[in-house]
């Protein structure tokens, strides 16, 4: 069953490199996020070049404010900002962008809950 997800989930991978929340749909930040973790708690079972291609797009979509937007329509920063930085937080290469986009997250207020202002 899990190779099946795996396979599921490598074959989702879009041309970009990150993932839509439906196969053949635009690649988003939260859904690129979660398939880049699943792919790293899998790491022995996975190709790394998947892997690669998903992190090389957050990195390709990180605003210059350091926040990461939902998807290329609305490119104001948001939410997704904290699953980016999980995504990348155990790369060492990252860890300056990840601390950038962890400062930005905490100077956002919040105007009404899960919208930020």
């Amino acid at each position: 069953m899990l190779d099946q997800i795996i396979t599921e989930l490598l074959q989702n991978q879009n041309p970009d490199g990150g993932w839509g929340a439906v196969r053949g749909k635009r690649s988003n930040t939260e859904t690129t996020s979660l398939a880049v973790m699943a792919l790293q708690a899998l790491a022995g079972r996975t190709s790394a070049d998947n892997r690669r291609r998903g992190i090389e797009w957050l990195v390709r979509r990180q605003n210059p404010d350091h926040s990461w937007p939902l998807n290329q329509t609305v490119t104001a920063g948001s939410w997704t900002t904290a699953l980016a930085i999980t995504a990348l937080g155990a790369s060492v290469e990252h860890s300056e962008r990840v601390h950038a986009a962890a400062r930005w997250v905490l100077e956002q207020k919040v105007s009404k809950p899960g919208i930020l202002a």
